[in-house]
């Protein structure tokens, strides 16, 4: 009887392990599965623009695009964010980015997931001002 049950704890203990080994999956934000995740990114660009508007100050002339991996737990919570490219190069703009991405609580699945989603940065043109020369 000992030898069955120390067999099934071993069978128990080895399926526990391959799920936490399960390699996350990756969602397409633009698409359809992904849409959950896409509205979650939208709420969030208010924020990430004043991030870059508060760098334009320094760097008005500053563009450039931040693409991010970002892996979240079947609960939601952010698990990481990683930077892919960057090629705005303001710290201020990206740390501020990757804050906002992991605080943000995102929809729960089954499984741990994971997309890329590039930011695209640009300062917008000036209307003349009347009488403007």
């Amino acid at each position: 009887m000992r030898g069955v049950i120390a067999t099934l704890f071993t069978i128990v203990v080895l399926l526990a392990a391959l799920a936490a080994a399960q390699e996350p999956v990756q969602v397409d934000p633009n698409g359809l599965s992904g849409g959950r995740y896409r509205i979650d990114l939208t709420r969030l660009n208010p924020q990430i623009l004043a991030c870059y508007s508060k760098a334009l100050e320094h760097s008005p002339q500053a563009r450039g695009k931040i693409k991010v991996k970002v892996t979240i737990t079947p609960s939601g919570d952010t698990q990481s964010v990683g930077i892919v490219d960057d090629t705005l190069g303001l710290a201020d703009v990206t740390q501020c980015l990757v804050k906002l991405l992991t605080e943000q609580k995102w929809p729960t699945s089954n499984t741990t997931v994971f997309f890329f989603y590039t930011y695209a940065f640009a300062p917008t043109a000036t209307a003349p001002t009347p009488g403007g020369a």
